[in-house]
């Protein structure tokens, strides 16, 4: 069944020298987009706790009103 629904669309498999042809994963624009995205998620992992930890110390050192 799936394979009648493949090919009345036109897709077929192709192997991985085809897929580095074509721009695939292996791509570098690919790579550097997963590099971005891992440096912002390491950012953001390393940036919310000292954020929350500054609140913290803030509203628990000293009372806004006296």
């Amino acid at each position: 069944m799936e394979d009648k629904l493949m090919k009345g669309l036109g897709f077929g498999e192709i192997d991985s020298s085809e897929l580095q042809i074509r721009g695939g994963a292996s791509s570098p624009l690919w790579q550097k987009i997963i590099d971005k995205v891992r440096n912002m998620i390491d950012f953001i992992g390393d940036y919310i706790p000292k954020l929350l930890q500054g609140f913290r110390d803030g509203f628990e050192a000293k009372p806004l009103i006296k």
